[in-house]
């Protein structure tokens, strides 16, 4: 597939544009001259690596497509990249199936709550090496969150616009049943970053990661409507066979009124409304 090769290419290019105003944030150069020259660069880049995914898409099959990256691509952030744009990508998913589409929903929300979590948290804490965390999610989020924040030169919306609902007007289906679907997909998702956070607690992983993990998890809180989250990391905490350290599980539940309080834009249609 030659258009994989070029699709590498461009995927190369915007990671060090990403690189570049990863390291105009730590300086405290937003705004700058060369921050709006380089915002100019990965639209346009963006509007290069599209066209390429758009004719690589219709022209093969996912899983084919999927295999190639996966085999060739230079590194685990370009790897999810490109198949978040593929799987993850609204404008593209022709699917009739809720469950997917629910899947996706999840997703897009979680990563946009976890988003606006971060930038809060680096208000107070401007030079924190959580900066690089926050490009990396925008690098590998779906085209829906990345587009949003380049278009408003990397500002993180302060109240994130959330998908998931829209799935139950579009489906036709009644609340409870929609609800019921949203928390299952909701709990899978969080089982899994609670596992992670388990496996980095325990591997001493670094700090960043840690806090990877708990805005991961204090997403999905923030987007369930009960108290099975908070009830499965209490008893985590409360377990007294476990004996790791407890302290990023009671971080994470420290911040639930407050994450709660986080105003979100919901809009029937997949943008936000000017």
């Amino acid at each position: 597939m030659e258009d994989i090769g070029v699709l590498l290419t461009i995927e190369s290019m915007i990671k060090e544009i990403y690189d570049k105003l990863k390291q105009l944030e730590y300086d405290d150069k937003l705004g700058s001259i060369k921050h709006s020259s380089l915002i100019a660069e990965l639209k346009a880049k963006l509007d290069w690596e599209d066209l390429v995914l758009q004719r690589i898409i219709t022209s093969s099959k996912i899983a084919e497509v999927i295999n190639n990256i996966q085999k060739t691509a230079a590194d685990d952030l370009i790897e999810n990249r490109l198949i978040n744009k593929i799987m993850l990508n609204i404008k593209n998913n022709k699917s009739p199936n809720y469950n997917m589409n629910m899947t996706m929903g999840i997703h897009i929300d979680s990563a946009s709550l976890a988003l606006a979590m971060i930038d809060k948290y680096l208000q107070s804490h401007p030079k924190s090496p959580v900066i690089k965390l926050k490009y990396d999610i925008i690098f590998t989020s779906p085209s829906v969150i990345e587009n949003e924040i380049v278009a408003s030169n990397f500002r993180i919306p302060t109240n994130p616009t959330m998908i998931t609902d829209n799935f139950r007007a579009i489906y036709k289906l009644p609340w409870e049943l929609h609800d019921s679907a949203k928390e299952q997909e909701i709990e899978l998702e969080f089982i899994i970053h609670l596992k992670e956070l388990v496996n980095h607690i325990l591997s001493n992983t670094d700090q960043v990661t840690l806090f990877y993990d708990q805005v991961m998890l204090r997403s999905l809180i923030t987007l369930s409507g009960n108290e099975q989250l908070t009830k499965m990391l209490q008893g985590f905490i409360d377990n007294e066979n476990l004996t790791f350290n407890k302290d990023p599980f009671r971080e994470v539940l420290k911040h639930k009124e407050e994450d709660k309080q986080i105003p979100t834009y919901i809009t029937l249609g997949f943008g936000r409304r000017n």
